[in-house]
């Protein structure tokens, strides 16, 4: 049996509570179930901007879901959570919500598949999303949101395994390390005003995590490329300490954004893996 990707969805909010009645919201990491898919707790960073009169802001935590069938089955429970088939009465995402996906796979994303199959699902979904019946006003909100304070572009140096535990990137590859999946950052749902463009969204943001699925499974490294540590430290920016382990082995030169993966081997000679 084909192994399933497995996935965790984290939805920031601010609940109008008129229309809305969560009993129970736990602590931030702490957060209190609602049922077999959700827990609801608190997050100091969302923030209520005057949407509703009375209102709480909630950040609904799902439980590990598995394959296709768990993500999309858990996103029904949520809509029956709020309780209303008109979204914009009763929930708001606003530019102080996230709304992050774990993912995981066969292997860790990170310094398994390199750096421009990333750049590719990150087009993958400016392209959905501009190509959808989104409104207009809400293509504009969600990708002019995608790159933010908690969710910053990835670079070909976050591949380098000493800066891995950058938590607020696009791709928080720490979180991997941590048992937790490649947490996609900035995906998001900023201004959405029905369920029918939650829908949309969510059906891009899984066609998205299942092309990088893909690529994993069908990718093997293939290959080392030397190079003297003058270049290296002009490419990476690396500090004195760790360029002085470096042995200088030949002069030839390569593009950063090329690079797979960078790590020492026994005879402390950098090898670096490219695509």
């Amino acid at each position: 049996m084909e192994k399933r990707i497995i996935t965790g969805i984290e939805i920031e909010s601010v609940v109008n509570t008129d229309y809305v009645f969560i009993e129970d919201v736990g602590e931030y990491h702490d957060g209190q179930e609602i049922n077999s898919f959700w827990f609801a707790e608190r997050d100091g960073s969302i923030r209520h901007y005057n949407e509703f009169s009375d209102y709480d802001c909630i950040e609904f935590v799902s439980n590990k879901l598995s394959g296709k069938t768990g993500f999309f089955e858990a996103l029904e429970s949520f809509k029956r959570i709020i309780g209303t088939k008109n979204l914009k009465n009763a929930i708001a995402f606003n530019s102080s919500c996230g709304c992050h996906i774990h993912f995981s796979y066969l292997n860790y994303f990170h310094k398994k598949i390199p750096y421009k199959f990333f750049l590719q699902m990150r087009e993958m979904f400016f392209n959905e999303v501009q190509n959808s019946t989104l409104s207009e006003e809400t293509k504009k909100s969600v990708l002019n949101h995608y790159f933010r304070g908690y969710a910053k572009k990835i670079k070909p140096n976050h591949f380098i395994p000493r800066v891995e535990m950058e938590k607020y990137k696009e791709f928080n590859f720490g979180s991997e390390s941590c048992g937790y999946g490649c947490e996609w950052r900035s995906f998001n749902l900023k201004d959405i005003k029905s369920w029918r463009e939650f829908d949309i969204l969510f059906k891009i943001a899984w066609d998205c995590i299942e092309f990088l699925c893909r690529k994993q499974k069908g990718y093997t490294i293939n290959g080392a490329l030397r190079i003297n540590k003058k270049e290296l430290k002009e490419l990476i920016k690396t500090d004195e300490r760790t360029i002085n382990r470096i042995n200088p082995i030949s002069e030839k030169y390569i593009d950063f954004i090329d690079i797979q993966d960078i790590n020492l081997n026994n005879n402390e000679v950098l090898e670096i893996c490219v695509i």
